[in-house]
């Protein structure tokens, strides 16, 4: 399991960096985006079978979340929860309503 969502984190960050680095797809960038997908669908972690692929379990749970109790952005991320903040029961219960 670590493997698979080691390999997923490894994905993510190669398409954020390739899609950084191009102003916009589609405007005179399609070489650049189609060698990013074959890298990243050549990958062996691609090849897997399909309960294998963490990234679908984490995405299906991802669209079925509520709207989180604030915004997220720097103040509230994965790196900013922790059961010492000062609202951890509003964000406890929102974890707890999407379990």
């Amino acid at each position: 399991m670590n493997r698979v969502c080691y390999s997923f984190g490894t994905l993510a960050a190669l398409w954020l960096v390739a899609c950084s680095a191009t102003p916009a797809l589609g405007q005179g960038n399609d070489a650049l985006v189609k060698d990013t997908l074959k890298k990243l669908n050549s990958l062996p972690s691609v090849h897997a079978t399909e309960d294998t692929k963490g990234y679908k379990i984490l995405f299906d749970a991802y669209l079925e979340l509520t709207k989180p109790p604030f915004v997220v952005g720097p103040a509230f991320n994965q790196s900013t929860i922790h059961a010492k903040m000062s609202n951890w029961a509003a964000v406890s219960g929102w974890a707890e309503s999407n379990a």
